[in-house]
């Protein structure tokens, strides 16, 4: 059983953002290669900024001496920089001075841009995918041990209380907290195959709004109206939008298919609501309506 307890961040981390030319290359095939994949480096997980054109993201290093950690560019694909070693799942809070990320070893932080510092919040148990409420007070995270204590948890950055929304016998992951504020859209599973499900923060009104995708990593857009997810129907992943609401439509973005990826597949809304960057080996930038879809980070 996890108590609420009031102890302050631990003293900043520092580190120096270090600019670098951007090796942008050529466009890459529509399906990408996936011959000798050890010897290539991804760009995954994209966070878009709230209210710039830019996206942070976690790059992972396929050879040794290469930097393994978050990473921040701009849509184009020019301006990236390396920011923050050893960290993934990088999620930006409404201000855009913040992002939320989570260590290889399960541990949740905050760095803000300006101070240049990284406050590790010191919670047990391990615990990733860190979203923020819209005042910018909370993280939603999923805990996968201890086992009982497995779920979708919230944080209070204040006095670091924690509160269970979603516990198991349910398996969910990677909360999404809506722009609303009222609700966190999760991948859940009662059964073999994960869904999107959203909840509210008091874990009544669970309901589930996708079938049979096996959906993983849910994004809302700005304003709350659609959700972007990866989906896994038939032998490959691909980018998916459900309207959240009566009806709940649904369609496969185009073009968005992943053929061999091995570090999962997700998506996050630009501020114009309308694109969706995502990756697939490279880092991808598209309309939802598959319109206009380019690579904008590649690692050969």
């Amino acid at each position: 059983m996890r108590h609420s307890s009031r102890r302050r961040l631990l003293p900043g981390i520092v580190f120096v953002m270090v600019a670098l030319a951007c090796n942008k290359g050529g466009d890459s095939p529509q399906t990408p290669l996936c011959d000798d994949p050890l010897s290539r480096g991804d760009y995954v997980e994209p966070a878009c900024h709230p209210s710039q054109d830019t996206v942070a993201c976690r790059r992972v290093a396929r050879r040794g001496g290469e930097f393994d950690g978050i990473v921040i560019a701009r849509l184009d694909g020019t301006g990236v920089s390396e920011l923050l070693p050893g960290m993934m799942a990088p999620a930006w809070d409404q201000s855009g001075q913040r992002l939320a990320v989570c260590s290889s070893r399960g541990k949740l932080a905050v760095y803000d841009l300006h101070l240049e510092r990284l406050d590790l919040i010191p919670i047990g148990g391990s615990n990733w995918y860190p979203s923020w409420s819209p005042s910018g007070q909370h993280l939603a995270y999923s805990c996968t041990a201890p086992v009982e204590s497995c779920g979708v948890w919230t944080v209070d950055l204040t006095d670091l209380a924690q509160h269970q929304v979603i516990a198991i016998p349910m398996v969910a992951t990677t909360p999404a907290w809506s722009p609303l504020g009222d609700e966190i859209a999760f991948a859940g599973n009662e059964d073999p195959e994960s869904d999107v499900w959203i909840v509210r923060l008091d874990g009544s009104n669970l309901r589930k709004v996708t079938s049979g995708s096996i959906a993983k990593r849910p994004m809302w857009s700005a304003d709350g109206t659609r959700i972007v997810y990866s989906g896994r129907r038939g032998s490959h992943y691909a980018m998916f939008v459900v309207e959240v609401g009566q009806g709940g439509r649904s369609w496969k973005v185009p073009g968005s298919d992943a053929y061999c990826l091995s570090m999962g597949q997700s998506g996050s809304w630009a501020r114009d609501g309308v694109q969706i960057v995502y990756n697939k080996e490279c880092l991808w930038l598209t309309r939802m309506d598959g319109g206009g879809n380019h690579p904008i980070l590649c690692r050969g």
